[in-house]
């Protein structure tokens, strides 16, 4: 696993750099399918960040995390990604499991059971509401402005000259982004 660690707005210790090091080689043990690692840590007025982006085969897995202490933000920010790694190794497995070989059950053989999950278990998030809307061709402001009249973090519209669906949406620091098909 290639790893790159970089200081912003700071001067990066050496042990902290060497264990920064250390805990993602650890990861990558564990782990076999994290290809690379970015690490980033700075400090913004008073508080310190660390912000770890691991990619693994297809996807990006990310964890930023804040604190007056550095060691606290960069532990919080490990704590976060092995959360983040446990879950994606159970959805691999949990793929795995699936052949096409299985049959569906019929739903009058199934029991309902409510079920506690292991902690290490990964659980797939279930739908609880569709919603469907209609969509308009705008401009981007136009649909920044609807996110806000909505209360939204995020607004889905059809560009006005791309004539493309796009998402528009509030990022931590209060800016807005947009995400464009290639």
């Amino acid at each position: 696993m290639q790893i790159l660690i970089n200081g912003k707005n700071t001067d990066l210790p050496d042990n902290l750099s060497a264990s920064i090091q250390k805990r993602l080689e650890k990861l990558g043990d564990r782990y076999r399918f994290l290809q690379e690692a970015h690490v980033v840590v700075g400090k913004q007025r008073k508080w310190h960040e660390c912000e770890v982006t691991l990619h693994v085969k297809h996807q990006i897995l990310r964890a930023k995390e804040r604190d007056a202490d550095l060691g606290t933000a960069v532990d919080n920010t490990f704590d976060k990604l092995e959360k983040q790694l446990s879950r994606h190794k159970g959805r691999l497995l949990e793929h795995s499991r699936h052949t096409e070989k299985d049959s569906p059950t019929p739903l009058s053989e199934l029991t309902v059971e409510p079920l506690e999950p292991a902690e290490d278990q990964y659980v797939p998030p279930r739908v609880v509401k569709v919603k469907r809307i209609d969509i308009k061709p705008m401009a981007v402001e136009e649909a920044a402005l609807q996110m806000e009249l909505l209360g939204h973090d995020f607004y889905v519209f059809v560009d006005d000259q791309s004539e493309s669906l796009n998402v528009i949406y509030r990022r931590h620091n209060g800016d807005i982004g947009l995400i464009q098909p290639e």
